[in-house]
């Protein structure tokens, strides 16, 4: 079961460096993303419309339109089928734009809403008349004139596009006016229709279409690994977001996530880029499909039957594990937890989601999550002797992208990291659970704890929990790691038990910023990365006293390199990340956090 990344006890001299591992990327396609994942974010009507199955097809006609190479096989292709159909096609077009426009010419005076749908509309269909049009405009050309001078015309048109649609903007003082009335309104058009989360959706969106034109994940990945040295290596984060209601991915047996997984490891095995994939791991997933996950107990060890995740993680050798508890449950759901008792025997790396974001659980909030189920919080209910009553934390928050952050919160990790509380998790499970841990029922104890499982915090909380973090100076607990830079936060048992609400404090009161370095500091298998957080300037200055030696010396071997590609690729493509970390770190740093502590992070034993 040994999958060293390396020789873990060769020393490399700096000519030899280990080579550069993103421990965080994805490769995913636009084909395994559910349609609905504007759903929440807008009406019913326009999350439809924002289909992502429907913008990725279109982003792809687009770039069939603007590449000359390829718009010539399409041409080729539909001259043997159908010659007349293009033609029929822009009549019928052009007929219902100019019946649609003499029908609501009186309604664009009275309607200033109108209008802007208006225009929305004709823009679309000038669109549809573009892909039509284009076809039968080259086929018009090649029945003048030579194949080769077509050719010649097509490829300077196409490489060229942008400097005739600029010639346009600047002849047609119409056009000008029209394109500015458009943007001007841009903003308040999304703005209402998406709310303040727009913009992560719209990046999210944009993230994913600028990827649309590869139709594999090995594409995607030449695109990633090309930004790098030959030597480097990739974690890739497989996705399985079946369950979070956002509608069902198309064509299961081509794009599902075993599809997925199957292409990954294909990947594995024949690329000439190292990656190492992690297998997703959904306990909804585990739950409906015991061919997924199927395990049983062979003295005091957990031993998988034949099933998925054996497959993937013996036979085919998959790195690790990866979990996104926004998509809707807690990372101690009971159907997890024998996954982490054989993940923490073989010290298999798992990497969770840590931060808030654009991808969440789309369904209806259940009456369960209203309450955490271990955290208790103070009422103001009194008992006889008048001492305050303590009752399940309340978690009030109604829209998704507001309790979904529950799931992702750092401190239900302590949840499973802590012996107590793990208890408190268990006392609640089947009586099979309860046998794997060695639950007593009398004294609420175990004999069998996850203090050793090996699990990296995604994004190290966020930007915004960084800020946090430097702006609080006047709270009680705002300088625990720098007054105690060997524990930080007192997550000790007796702390918790000595003060009931000291957790429901945290929980609302700190930043995750210190609830992530404070689980590091406690546990010696928490690590945390900087993927999608190393594209803000503003987060540099921390990250160099974080990684001081002689500030942190325990924190700086549990950070861990990463872009978060390709979903980050709207603040900066790969290449651009790397060279700003590298400028904003020593070398010695860089080489820590990129280099060696993945060596120690991906070991199996």
């Amino acid at each position: 079961m040994s999958q060293a990344l390396f020789d873990m006890n060769t020393e490399h001299t700096p000519a030899e460096k280990p080579p550069i591992v993103n421990c965080h990327s994805h490769i995913f396609t636009g084909e395994h993303v559910p349609p609905y994942f504007a759903k929440t974010f807008t009406s019913k009507l326009l999350y439809h419309l924002l289909s992502v199955t429907r913008l990725v097809r279109w982003a792809r006609r687009w770039e069939d339109v603007i590449d000359p190479e390829i718009a010539l096989k399409k041409l080729k292709k539909r001259r043997a089928k159908s010659p007349q159909k293009g033609r029929l096609k822009i009549k019928i077009i052009g007929l219902l734009v100019v019946l649609w426009l003499r029908k609501r010419r009186a309604s664009f005076r009275e309607n200033r809403t109108l209008r802007i749908t208006g225009i929305i509309v004709v823009l679309g269909l000038l669109v549809s008349l573009t892909f039509a049009a284009i076809p039968c405009l080259l086929e018009w050309l090649n029945s003048v004139f030579p194949e080769s001078l077509v050719v010649g015309y097509v490829l300077f048109i196409g490489k060229t596009w942008w400097i005739w649609v600029l010639l346009i903007w600047i002849i047609s003082r119409r056009l000008r006016n029209v394109v500015k009335f458009i943007l001007g309104r841009a903003q308040f058009v999304l703005t209402g229709v998406t709310g303040k989360n727009s913009r992560k959706l719209i990046s999210r969106y944009l993230s994913i279409l600028a990827f649309a034109r590869y139709r594999s994940q090995r594409g995607i990945l030449s695109k990633l690994a090309n930004q790098y040295p030959s030597n480097s290596q990739f974690v890739v984060l497989s996705m399985d977001m079946e369950y979070m209601e956002a509608g069902k991915v198309k064509k299961q047996e081509k794009f599902g996530f075993y599809a997925q997984l199957q292409e990954l490891k294909d990947i594995k095995e024949s690329s000439k880029h190292k990656i190492r994939p992690f297998l997703f791991a959904d306990p909804r997933r585990v739950k409906h499909q015991q061919e997924y996950f199927s395990w049983e107990l062979h003295e005091g060890r957990v031993v998988l039957k034949d099933c998925v995740v054996k497959d993937y993680l013996e036979t085919a050798q998959f790195s690790g594990i990866k979990i996104y508890p926004a998509l809707g449950y807690y990372p101690f759901d009971e159907n997890l937890l024998p996954l982490w008792v054989y993940a923490a025997e073989h010290q298999i790396p798992i990497m969770t989601h840590c931060i808030s974001g654009p991808m969440f659980y789309r369904g209806k909030k259940k009456t369960e999550w209203n309450h955490h189920p271990v955290i208790e919080g103070a009422t103001k209910d009194k008992d006889q002797e008048n001492n305050t009553i303590y009752r399940p934390m309340a978690l009030p928050q109604k829209k998704n992208h507001s309790f979904t952050v529950n799931f992702t919160h750092p401190l239900n990790y302590l949840c499973l990291l802590d012996k107590a509380l793990l208890a408190k998790v268990v006392k609640n499970c089947s009586k099979r659970i309860q046998e794997l841990f060695g639950f007593d029922p009398v004294e609420g104890t175990l004999s069998r704890d996850l203090s050793n499982l090996k699990i990296c915090l995604a994004h190290f909380g966020g930007e915004e929990e960084w800020l946090k973090y430097l702006a609080r100076d006047r709270q009680p607990r705002a300088q625990h790691l720098i007054q105690n830079r060997s524990r930080g936060l007192d997550f000790s048992a007796k702390q918790y038990q000595e003060h009931p609400s000291f957790l429901e404090q945290v929980w609302w009161q700190e930043d995750w910023y210190s609830i992530i370095c404070s689980l590091i500091l406690h546990f010696p298998n928490v690590y945390s990365d900087v993927s999608y957080l190393l594209s803000k300037p503003s987060i540099y200055p921390l990250l160099n006293e974080t990684l001081d030696p002689d500030l942190n010396p325990r924190l700086r071997d549990r950070i861990l390199f990463g872009t978060d590609f390709y979903v980050v690729r709207n603040h900066g493509a790969d290449k651009d990340l790397l060279a700003r970390l590298r400028h904003g770190l020593s070398e010695k740093d860089f080489d820590l956090i990129a280099r060696k502590n993945p060596i120690h992070y991906l070991h199996r034993t």
